[in-house]
């Protein structure tokens, strides 16, 4: 199964530098690669490529959360959008936008976000005195929904994100359609940090897969 997965991605990120709404031949595309300045070497090294790459690396990055996640909960319908982790990144970054943020700023505010997002599931999923994999579910919708609710509000209040709302809107959704190198690169940097704390903590995340008492 890995190496289907792997192929396709292979295959689906040859497609996305080769197909795209202006037609460029192949050897067009080659010659873009090796560093051939034009207007399809352009289009190529800075809408294409950069778009390709961004699509895997996010993709890599919210396998990567779901499978921690996965584990840290000991339940297979875990994952960043039911724990609240992306709500939190979204009114990040939606925050960063209405503040007039730059383009590279945005992602670390959206990692911000991410990271505040967390440390409110789990105190809020701690009110009880004890803590469960249903009341960290439950933390998590509850802190979707605020943060959806504040997302919209921030999107119908600001004067500078009416001028770009079907962006952010897209942006909002995942899309990678205008990702410059510089945005490339910062997201490159969180995901990773995220790769190397998943690394530090995969052995506490294994151990507690058997259930707390072990994992203590």
């Amino acid at each position: 199964m890995f190496a289907v997965l792997a192929t396709l991605l292979v295959v689906s990120a040859v497609a996305g530098v080769f197909i795209g709404a202006v037609a460029i031949s192949p050897g067009d595309v080659l010659a873009a690669l090796m560093g051939q300045d034009s207007t399809a070497g352009t289009i190529i090294r800075e809408l294409r490529l950069p778009r390709v790459l961004g699509a895997a690396l996010v993709g890599g990055a919210l396998a990567g959360a779901g499978a921690l996640l996965q584990g840290l909960l000991r339940n297979p319908l875990a994952d960043p959008f039911v724990t609240g982790t992306s709500a939190g990144a979204s009114l990040g970054a939606v925050i960063a936008v209405a503040a007039g943020a730059t383009a590279t700023v945005v992602p670390l505010a959206a990692f911000a976000g991410a990271l505040v997002a967390i440390v409110l599931v789990w105190r809020l999923a701690r009110l009880g005195g004890r803590t469960t994999v249903l009341t960290v579910l439950l933390a998590g919708v509850v802190l979707t929904s605020f943060t959806g609710a504040a997302v919209t509000f921030i999107l119908v209040s600001s004067d500078r994100l009416a001028l770009r709302l079907r962006a952010v809107l897209g942006w909002l959704q995942g899309g990678v359609s205008v990702i410059s190198w510089g945005e490339l690169a910062v997201a490159s940097l969180v995901v990773l940090l995220g790769i190397v704390g998943a690394i530090f903590v995969a052995p506490r995340v294994d151990a507690y897969a058997f259930g707390e008492e072990t994992a203590a």
